[in-house]
Order: C-alpha cells, then structure tokens, then sequence
C-alpha cells in the first residue's frame, strides 16, 4: 500500500485505527490515586451516615403517628365522655336494661383503645 492510499473501513470511510499517529500517554498521578483509594472509606463512611439519618427519619415518623393515635383516642374518650355528661344532665335515663350507662360506654371505649394509650 502506498502513502497516498488510505485504508478504508468496511463502511466506506476512513478507519480510526490508521488515521494518524495518535498515541496515548498514561501519566501516574500520586495524588489521584491517594484520593481514589481514600475515597472508599469515605464513601462508606457517608453510606453510613445516611442510612443513619434514614432510620433516624423513620423514627420520627413512627413517634408522630403514634403521637396522634394517642390524641385521636383521647379525642373519642372526651366525645364519648360529654355525650353521656349532656345525656345525664338533660335528664336521660341510660341505665336502662337494652343501653348501656355512660360509666359503661367509657370503659368500654377505654379498653378498645391501643396498647400505647394504656401504658402512658
């Protein structure tokens, strides 16, 4: 083949591995290389940290939800309770045999109500 002629790729155009005299050089950088293998360990140390952070998160949510259980319960315990006050002073009579008092309805409504309530 002479200088003149170029080689051809199988699609026609001019083939990369024979356009010129492109050579690579590869340099050693100490520092890079320091970064690049400290870096695992950093990078497992911010792995950590998040998933820290997540579980933290968790957490909270899981506390605020159980927060209001507990105020939506008290909630329900306090309509239940001034039901039966109101019943009581504008003179109903719940103590009979088919209803139950309101002494009765709030007992009941106590122990329906999730363990958490009970213990705080």
């Amino acid at each position: 083949m002479s200088s003149d002629e170029k080689k051809k790729s199988k699609r026609g155009g001019p083939n990369p591995q024979f356009s010129g005299n492109k050579t690579k050089v590869i340099s050693y950088d100490e520092n890079a290389h320091r970064e690049f293998v400290l870096g695992f360990s950093k990078r497992r140390k911010q792995r950590q940290a998040r998933g820290q952070q997540q579980v933290e998160a968790k957490l909270k949510q899981e506390m605020r939800e159980k927060r209001q259980d507990r105020r939506d319960a008290i909630k329900k315990i306090k309509e239940i309770h001034q039901a039966a006050a109101k019943d009581a002073k504008d003179g109903k009579d719940d103590s009979s045999s088919d209803e139950e008092s309101g002494e009765d309805k709030f007992a009941k409504l106590k122990s329906d109500t999730p363990a958490e309530t009970k213990s705080k």
